[in-house]
């Protein structure tokens, strides 16, 4: 189960220390709809007829019985809860309901949880300095990352900046966001050029690209 979920996360790209945050954003959305996509119970059929075959092989028994031993260190205390207690998953509902859907779930919710430091509106403006973005060098959520740093852009900038990247485009010269910043001189686009770099100023946190691609 977790082969198939962990091998998920591992992109050697986004282990990078130069990973732009735009670019990982788009991965991270990538990796979250292939986890939503082991939801259905396809998958848990399969992971839990593995599990059985594993089983069958080597002798072990498919869910196990028999009561649990009080340990003896907690025989002067009064339990109010269990702590610690066995969950069985001898059959395919336990294995979904108690591990599957569970751990899907917290990884589902911990990338989320991960990238929710920028917040939304800065981090629509760092998406439109993507050339992959369907919102690239759009004028409204440019003015997002340009006022969080107190900068402005010009409108007129933006447009020349279209023109010229489209052309940039077909010669092969546009990649990611840091080959926009480099084909932007400041001498032309002074306005747009520390907007570009600011975006590219904010990297995927270390403990992000750990958890993710790491573990």
């Amino acid at each position: 189960m977790f082969r198939s979920m962990l091998s998920t996360t591992e992109h050697v790209y986004l282990q990078k220390d130069s990973v732009d945050l735009a670019q990982a954003t788009f991965f991270k959305d990538a990796v979250q709809e292939t986890l939503k996509s082991m939801r259905p119970d396809e998958m848990a059929d399969k992971l839990f007829n593995e599990a059985k075959t594993i089983c069958a092989a080597n002798n072990i028994p498919q869910s196990l019985t028999g009561r649990r031993h009080k340990q003896r260190r907690m025989e002067d205390f009064t339990v109010e809860s269990t702590l610690g207690a066995r969950v069985q998953l001898g059959t395919e509902d336990q294995l979904k309901q108690c591990l599957f859907y569970p751990c899907l779930d917290r990884m589902l919710a911990e990338l989320n949880s991960r990238f929710s430091d920028v917040g939304a509106g800065l981090m629509k403006g760092i998406q439109a300095c993507n050339p992959a973005s369907d919102d690239f060098f759009s004028e409204d959520s440019l003015d997002l990352i340009a006022t969080h740093y107190k900068m402005s852009v010009k409108k007129e900038e933006i447009l020349v900046a279209k023109q010229f990247i489209t052309r940039q485009k077909r010669e092969g010269a546009v990649s990611d966001m840091g080959s926009i910043y480099k084909l932007l001189h400041p001498d032309m686009f002074p306005t747009l050029s520390p907007v570009l770099q600011a975006a590219l100023t904010i990297p995927v946190s270390r403990d992000v690209r750990y958890w993710l691609f790491y573990r």
